[in-house]
């Protein structure tokens, strides 16, 4: 991340999955606010890649993103988004560790979501 210059820090939703944005009349939506906070507005293009982090075409949803974000704002890079999913991947391991019990699958999903996004990071 050492190569982000002037990284864009401001309010963001925090938990924009597909779940919680509607499409109407075109338009987007946003709901479910109670994660909202202060943080990296890269953030928010990582939440939802979360959902397709172990998809062929990930970088093409990627690109997609940033292209979408760039028409409002400057968008971060292919890279930073993907720095930013892997932050998700972690965090969301740790929002299930505290409230699932150690024998639910979905404990296993979210390590091995989080362990594929590090090393795709880090290849």
């Amino acid at each position: 991340m050492s190569n982000i210059k002037d990284p864009d820090f401001g309010l963001i939703h925090a938990d924009a999955l597909q779940e919680n944005v509607f499409l109407n009349a075109g338009a987007l939506t946003l709901i479910d606010f109670d994660d909202a906070g202060f943080g990296y507005r890269s953030y928010d293009l990582g939440v939802p890649m979360s959902q397709h982090y172990a998809l062929n075409y990930l970088n093409d949803l990627i690109m997609a993103i940033r292209d979408g974000y760039g028409t409002l704002r400057t968008a971060p890079s292919s890279e930073e988004i993907k720095f930013f999913l892997l932050l998700r991947c972690l965090a969301s391991t740790g929002w299930v560790a505290e409230r699932q019990s150690k024998k639910s699958p979905s404990q296993r999903v979210y390590v091995e979501r989080a362990l594929h996004s590090a090393h795709q990071w880090l290849t």
